[in-house]
Formats: C-alpha cells, structure tokens, sequence
C-alpha cells in the first residue's frame, strides 16, 4: 500500500521525479509452494511499473537476488544455503549501482519496466524441476547436456556388452544375431552365463542387474536393453536421494 500511496501523492502533489525505481526479488520467478503471498506481493511491483509507465511516467522495478556482503541474506547463511540449493548466487553490490546509474542517466530513456539483477547457477534452477518460463532459454542448455550424456552412457553399455558378448563366444560382432536368437541358442553352457554375469556386475558395479535365467532366454538386444533400463534406473534413484 505504501508504493500505491507514494505514487498517489507524487501525481497529486505533481512531483517531477525523474525515474520512480522500485525493486522486489528475484526469486518471485523460482517459485515454492510456501511463498505464495512474498511471491504476489512482489508480482504487484512487477504490475504497477507497467502501469505508470502506461501513464507516461518512467518507472522501472528491479528484481534483485541476494547481494554480496550485505542485506538480511549475508547476516542469515541458512538463507544463502537455501537460495543457492535453488540456484540464487549472492550478486555484487557495484552492479546494481551501476545499473540504477545507468537508469537514471539520460541516455537510457528505453530501459524496460522491469529488470533482473541476479546471479544464477542455471544448472542448479533447473534441478528444482519447476517449468520457469523467464529462464527457459538458459536452463535447456543443460536439459540438452543431459539428454546427450545419456544417450552416450547407453550406447556405451551396448557398445561394451557387445564386445563381451563377442569375446566370450569368439565370435565376431558383425556375425552375432543381436534380435531373433537367445543367446543359450548358441550352445553356450552354465559356466558362460555365470562369467558373462560376473562381468555385467563388476563392470557396471551393481548387483543382480540380470539373473542367469534372464540371461539363457534372451537376445543380444533383450540383454543390453535390461542392463540400460536397471542403471537408468539407479542413477533416477540417486538424483533424487
């Protein structure tokens, strides 16, 4: 009600204020579920420097992150710890001088309405899993990076399963039925399940990956498509642990 008031006046009493600067927080576009009335009241400085600059009259808000050395952030590190778990560094005081500066001047008379001054770790705000449209174009980068790694990880599984395969059989790679034939159909006994087995364990690092009974009754293809959905799996586990 205070910004309302103040801007109520400065019409009434016809101030000439050269540029009316608000600000209100960053963290209004990373958003928690325990936030929800921080979050709108700072949504409404985000309307209101619309508004008056729809009157013709400069306004500019500024959504600041935590700064460096200074405010309630730098006295509370539980705070710091928490806003860095979703992606919200600690930004240098000399920026947001700068840029309140440059506002101000009159060589900017086509700055936005509204301004981020923050400094973010994108991988982290994209951890938080949360759809944040402001951000899009930097958090894909790293939604890009995961799915190429992934892709990576499973071609690497089967490139190396392969190569076993292949050596345990002496058979060449290229002459290996991957689709229509188990893998007992190539007359192979109990001793070659358990080592081919050993060594899924071993070189994947996780135990009971596959039984040997899934093993006899399996293609080349069922095999490998086993061992990529368990360590797929694993790794679903351990991001989230």
């Amino acid at each position: 009600m205070g910004l309302i008031n103040l801007h109520e006046i400065s019409l009434l009493c016809k101030w000439n204020i050269k540029h009316f600067i608000i600000s209100s927080s960053a963290v209004v576009y990373i958003p928690t579920f325990n936030q929800c009335a921080y979050i709108s009241a700072n949504m409404v400085y985000d309307s209101f420097s619309k508004y008056r600059r729809s009157l013709g009259l400069e306004c500019t808000n500024l959504f600041f992150g935590a700064l460096q050395g200074a405010g309630y952030v730098s006295r509370k590190k539980s705070v710091e710890i928490s806003l860095g778990h979703y992606g919200v560094l600690p930004t240098n005081i000399s920026k947001i001088l700068g840029t309140i500066d440059l506002i101000i001047s009159d060589e900017n008379k086509n700055i936005g309405t509204n301004l981020m001054i923050s400094k973010f770790n994108f991988e982290d705000v994209k951890k938080t899993g949360e759809q944040l449209f402001k951000f899009d174009y930097y958090t894909n980068q790293f939604e890009s990076h995961s799915n190429k790694d992934v892709i990576k990880s499973q071609d690497k599984i089967r490139d190396k399963t392969i190569a076993t395969i292949s050596d345990l059989l002496s058979i060449s790679a290229s002459k290996l039925n991957y689709s229509s034939m188990k893998l007992k159909d190539y007359g192979v006994d109990s001793l070659f399940m358990v080592q081919l087995k050993n060594w899924i364990e071993k070189e994947f690092q996780k135990p009971n990956i596959i039984s040997v009974s899934q093993l006899q009754n399996s293609t080349i293809d069922t095999i490998i498509q086993i061992v990529q959905k368990s360590l797929k799996n694993n790794d679903t586990k351990k991001r989230y642990e």
